[in-house]
């Protein structure tokens, strides 16, 4: 492989590596956009995790039936409440 295409392929690597770990507009709305009340659980589809580690803030977005994305505080009382009902939810249909 000649040497400018194993640098670019290297740079859209490195890109694409940085990028998975805290996606830029994840991080951006949950900084904007934190949610203060409980989300019903029949309206969460899914959820992802945000931690500190990777990105600026820790926080976790709630993916919701009529397809939005809800952004709150993963230290939240509510938040770590409804992670414990769906994760039991999550083992007792396996």
């Amino acid at each position: 492989m000649a040497p400018r295409a194993m640098v670019t392929l290297m740079s859209l690597l490195l890109f694409h590596t940085g990028h998975a770990k805290c996606p830029y507009e994840q991080s951006m709305l949950c900084k904007l956009q934190a949610n203060m009340k409980p989300v019903p659980l029949n309206c969460i589809k899914g959820y992802k995790v945000q931690y500190s580690d990777n990105c600026h803030i820790e926080a976790i977005t709630f993916y919701t039936v009529a397809n939005k994305q809800v952004c709150a505080n993963l230290k939240a009382e509510w938040v770590r409440e409804t992670l414990e009902i769906l994760q039991y939810e999550m083992l007792t249909h396996i």
